[in-house]
């Protein structure tokens, strides 16, 4: 065929970014093959500079007789490339022009399973290979290599061939020969592209990924549609079961499977991830308002702190947040358990009464009482110190009486709890109905019900929380007493 002579078949490749390399060959396989008889598009080969790229994309598309899609998966779906195939798939509809045979054909080179969905009725020719393979050298790889004739690229070469030839390639040895040859260059440059993908990564950080539509900042709760993504085998954390590392749930499934889960802290979790990302919603926060927030797992075996590392904010109102879960290395214990015990038992027992009980206490009733403003700050900062609160709890082993016989009575032990744990569920709720009250009226009940409940928890709590230090000074007057006799001794 002569210069000038129009090509007999136009054809457009449409690939994912990190499938350049591979789009690139098949370019060079088709031009090498078929010669000026086949027009190839490949926008980083086709379209000059200065030209309108939208516009040569879509006029190029328009013209071409066969779609070739490059999909291999190594980043999942893109826009453009998606646009592309559905662009092309519109412009291709009704029936062929005179003499273009292949006129809509579209054919995927994909590796096994990532075929765009709306592709997977269309020829495909398969992509990659497997360990055994990839192991190998470039040198070993091409001394093995063998095109057979039912070979999916040689396959589709004849299609082409007669389309272009009006003749059966299998029929013209010469002609096939020649097209294993340069199919054989082909696969020898995939190869090499797959080569350099990693064989295997690892990444012990666990992850969230949560996708929501954006709420008013008064109002902040994720909704029963956000879409929350477990990475690094993120779920562990919280006792969901999964075959996988990674897992993506609705936020109302995510909630729903932590309340199923064995040794649960639901709420607690789900409280945490929603003060985060309300305060991060407000952008002036400091870090430690959003990175230094603290969780237990599951049957608090272990404990992890939530870092926010990126929380994205786009035109249509959605938002992406990303926090990692990094396990919080502690101390380990040493010395007499009961030394211990009773170390972490003051600790969160002056915690505890710094916080509510003493008259310049952050959260005693009285300073709740009066000011109006930043009821709803205020009300935030309970809900995180109860999760600390909380955790302290877990390692005093509070809820397990056991461990405190000999220092407290079984009774005493549950008289606390079962005094304290409906009054907080009290708390939660007025907490959440200060965070929520956006009017004069509104704020002033939340913050009346906040006060009392502030104030019972003074008078109910108060005095439980004065005989447990009691009775850990007792105990430690105890050990001392029994340290200097044995000294004396």
């Amino acid at each position: 065929m002569s210069d000038g002579t129009p090509p007999k078949l136009t054809i457009f490749i449409s690939y994912f970014h990190e499938d350049a390399g591979i789009a690139g060959a098949l370019n060079n396989v088709i031009q090498d093959a078929f010669g000026s008889d086949v027009a190839v598009f490949i926008d980083k080969v086709s379209i000059q500079q200065g030209e309108n790229i939208h516009t040569s994309i879509e006029a190029n598309l328009a013209k071409a007789d066969i779609l070739a899609v490059v999909s291999t998966g190594v980043g999942g779906p893109r826009y453009w490339a998606g646009y592309e195939i559905g662009f092309f798939q519109a412009s291709h509809r009704g029936p062929a022009p005179p003499e273009h045979p292949l006129w809509g054909n579209i054919v995927v080179f994909c590796s096994a399973g990532s075929s765009p969905g709306p592709l997977a009725e269309h020829k495909h020719v398969t992509l990659g290979f497997d360990n055994d393979e990839l192991d190998k050298t470039q040198e070993e790889f091409a001394l093995e290599l063998t095109i057979v004739d039912d070979e999916s690229l040689l396959l589709w070469f004849g299609q082409l061939f007669r389309a272009i030839r009006g003749e059966k390639l299998e029929e013209r040895k010469k002609v096939q020969d020649t097209f294993k040859s340069i199919i054989s260059g082909f696969w020898e440059k995939v190869f090499a592209e797959f080569k350099q993908r990693p064989k295997f990564e690892f990444k012990p950080q666990k992850q969230l990924k949560i996708r929501f539509n954006s709420a008013p900042e008064h109002h902040f709760t994720l909704g029963d549609d956000t879409e929350i993504t477990l990475l690094g085998n993120a779920n562990a954390v919280f006792g969901i079961l999964s075959q996988s590392t990674s897992r993506t749930l609705s936020w109302k499934d995510f909630c729903a499977e932590l309340a199923e889960a064995e040794g649960s802290l639901a709420a607690f979790w789900t409280g945490t991830l929603n003060r985060i990302l309300a305060r991060a919603a407000k952008k002036g926060e400091g870090l430690d308002e959003v990175s230094g927030n603290l969780i237990w797992s599951h049957n608090e075996q272990k404990l992890f702190r939530l870092i926010l590392t990126t929380y994205t904010t786009y035109y249509n109102g959605t938002i992406q947040a990303s926090l990692y879960l990094v396990e919080v290395l502690r101390r380990k214990d040493h010395g007499d358990e009961v030394t211990t015990l009773l170390a972490k038992g003051l600790h969160s027992a002056l915690r505890f009464r710094s916080l509510f009980l003493e008259n310049n206490g952050l959260f005693n009733y009285l300073n709740i009482a009066f000011p109006r403003e930043g009821l709803a700050t205020v009300a935030r900062e309970i809900v995180a110190e109860l999760d600390f609160l909380n955790m302290d709890l877990v390692e005093a082993d509070i809820r397990k009486p056991a461990a405190w016989s000999g220092i407290l009575t079984a009774d005493e032990i549950g008289k606390m709890v079962f005094t304290w744990e409906p009054l907080k569920t009290k708390l939660m709720e007025d907490c959440k109905a200060a965070i929520a009250a956006d009017d004069i009226a509104s704020i002033e009940s939340a913050k009346s019900r906040l006060a009392e409940t502030l104030k019972e928890i003074a008078s109910r709590v108060g005095p439980l929380n004065e005989r447990f230090l009691r009775a850990i000074a007792e105990k430690l007057v105890a050990v001392a007493d029994d340290a200097e006799a044995k000294r004396a001794g």
